[in-house]
This record gives C-alpha cells, sequence and structure tokens, in this order.
C-alpha cells in the first residue's frame, strides 16, 4: 500500500494547495469543499478491512456548514484495481450514507451522496458517485485513471471533483 499512501499524500497536497490559492486569490467567493476533521469526528465505525486484502479510508470531508449530506472520502486499498467494483468501495459507501442520513441535523435529507476518490496498485485511481434513491443503491465510476506516469490532465480532473461543490437535491419534495 505504499504506493497508494504515496498517492494520497500527494492528492492531499494538491487539493490543499488549489483550494488555498482559490481561497486567496477569489476571497469573496472561496471553493465551497474542504473542511477536512478526522474520519474520528464522525460516527462511521471503522471503516477499515485487514483480511487477505487491506483497505480503508484515510480522508474525509463535508461542507463546512453541516447542513448537506454530501460527503467525500479518500480510500486507499492494496488490489490492482480492474473495472469490477471493490469490496471496500462498497462498505465505505454503504456505512457512510447509513451514518450521514442518521444525524440529527440532516434528517430532512433522504438522500446522501458520497464521492470516493479510490486509490489502488499499482499506481491507479477512479472516481466513485454514489446515492441512495430510498431503494436503489447507484454507484457510478469512472474509468480507472493511471499514475504510473505524469498525467496533469487527471489530476486536474481529480482536484475539480474534490474541490467542487455539492449539487443535486437531496430533500423529499413538498407536494
Amino acid at each position: 500500500m505504499w504506493d497508494t499512501r504515496d498517492m494520497h499524500l500527494f492528492l492531499t497536497r494538491q487539493f490543499h494547495d488549489c483550494w488555498a490559492y482559490a481561497s486567496e486569490e477569489y476571497p469573496n467567493n472561496p471553493p465551497p469543499s474542504g473542511a477536512y476533521r478526522e474520519i474520528g469526528d464522525y460516527r462511521f465505525g471503522q471503516l477499515l478491512e485487514s483480511n487477505e486484502f487491506n483497505w480503508y479510508a484515510v480522508s474525509v470531508t463535508d461542507y463546512p456548514a453541516g447542513n448537506r449530506p454530501h460527503f467525500k472520502v479518500i480510500l486507499e486499498s492494496d488490489v490492482n484495481g480492474d473495472d469490477r467494483l471493490l469490496r471496500g468501495e462498497i462498505m465505505t459507501i454503504t456505512d457512510i450514507m447509513a451514518a450521514r442520513l442518521g444525524t440529527k441535523s440532516l434528517r430532512p435529507h433522504i438522500v446522501a451522496p458520497i464521492l470516493v476518490l479510490s486509490l489502488m496498485g499499482p499506481r491507479h485511481a477512479r472516481v466513485l458517485e454514489a446515492d441512495l434513491d430510498g431503494e436503489i443503491l447507484n454507484i457510478r465510476a469512472s474509468r480507472l485513471y493511471d499514475f504510473t506516469r505524469k498525467n496533469t490532465d487527471v489530476m486536474q480532473l481529480l482536484t475539480r471533483y474534490w474541490i467542487g461543490d455539492a449539487c443535486g437535491q437531496t430533500m423529499m419534495k413538498t407536494s
């Protein structure tokens, strides 16, 4: 998992530097996302597993106001990725969704969208977007991005995902 750890450290530094630059450059319109808190500040449980394959959630963020159910997480796994969803990705998504929707301040919401940056071997990453519409768990996955060589375009794409704002209807519409 040393490769995924290196990718995680590089990405979090990139996200922080871009967020700081945008906040300084546009003080009246700072980026909406980026409020990092320790995973232990949330009641998600372990969000890790060390069996045959190891995985764990290493970074989490929500929105500073705390009134949106949207959530972002960086997940590391020691498996060499392919197009299949990983056990750790699904468990992280479902555990966080259940905890978020059980939070008192978020009770009016019926959807808890989650963005996952999934880092895996040998030096690959993908983006997962997930939501539960009340009946069906929807998980959309990007292709696997290769970071064995410099990949500036994908780095910019991942930065836009991480710093981007929340969107979508998460509350039940009144009739």
